[in-house]
């Protein structure tokens, strides 16, 4: 705070030197006030809280440390609670001023079916996935969401592990829409007229699928970092359409002869 030949005091009010604590280090994040009840409930009960910081891209995780303290009051202005994590930072991963994301671990639920966030659609009746069926169709099934993270959600009722689910383009979908999924056959095309051979229900459209899965998903108080991820590949899907179908094959028009001029 002072250069070769400043005049310095004991009253002065920025001091000498500023002191900064790398081991252990603390880390600020916030809470949501809707999530605040849990954290003080087990804050009650004595538990620790396990907290893991993880870099920008919330993929590779910096340290581990646990729950130190909570602000008493709530910022009306984000709705949030202030609160402190400790961690040890022996390898000196963490760095003053660096901008981290933290997950606090509240509680565990064990055996939890999570799908996709992009999955869970919410309409005037509530919540609702589009469920594939055996024959490439889909139904709407309402749901009960569950605790969710950055890019799972839990759901807790209306769905079973190993149901797919469509996760991309659901919003062109309704109830017994007909899709196809990536790997499937194109369709054949008819012999001379270039036109691609339609069923009778005319075809489908392209799409995809992600199976709900099991796993044990923590539950976590501010926005958290990706859990487990369910098997399978985000999913694109429209609507079924229907075309002229082509003719079969055999059965082409055919120009009429022109008529044989009449002899002299």
């Amino acid at each position: 705070m002072v250069d070769l030949g400043n005049l310095v005091g004991s009253g002065d009010a920025n001091g000498i030197a500023v002191i900064t604590q790398l081991a252990p280090i603390d880390v600020e994040f916030s809470i949501p006030q809707d999530q605040v009840p849990q954290v003080q409930g087990r804050i009650v009960e004595n538990t620790p809280l396990p907290a893991v910081a993880f870099d920008r891209t919330r993929t590779n995780s910096l340290a581990t440390g646990s729950f130190k303290a909570l602000d008493n009051q709530v910022d009306v202005q984000t709705g949030t609670v202030k609160a402190k994590a400790r961690f040890v930072n022996a390898d000196m991963k963490l760095f003053p001023s660096q901008f981290v994301n933290l997950r606090l671990e509240v509680r565990n639920i064990k055996d939890a079916v999570v799908v996709p966030v992009t999955a869970l659609r919410h309409g005037a009746s509530g919540d609702f996935v589009y469920v594939l069926n055996a024959d490439r169709t889909v139904s709407v099934r309402a749901v009960t969401r569950g605790q969710a993270t950055v890019d799972k959600v839990q759901i807790a009722t209306g769905l079973k592990v190993g149901e797919q689910v469509i996760t991309e383009g659901a919003d062109r979908l309704k109830d017994g829409a007909k899709v196809t999924l990536p790997g499937d056959k194109p369709a054949a095309v008819a012999g001379g007229g270039g036109r691609r051979r339609r069923g009778a229900d005319g075809a489908a459209a392209p799409g995809a699928a992600v199976p709900a899965a099991s796993t044990e998903t923590p539950a976590t108080a501010p926005a958290t970092a990706p859990t487990a991820a369910a098997p399978g590949a985000p999913a694109a899907v429209t609507p079924a359409t229907s075309t002229n179908p082509a003719p079969a094959e055999g059965q082409r028009r055919q120009r009429p002869a022109a008529p044989a001029p009449a002899a002299q």
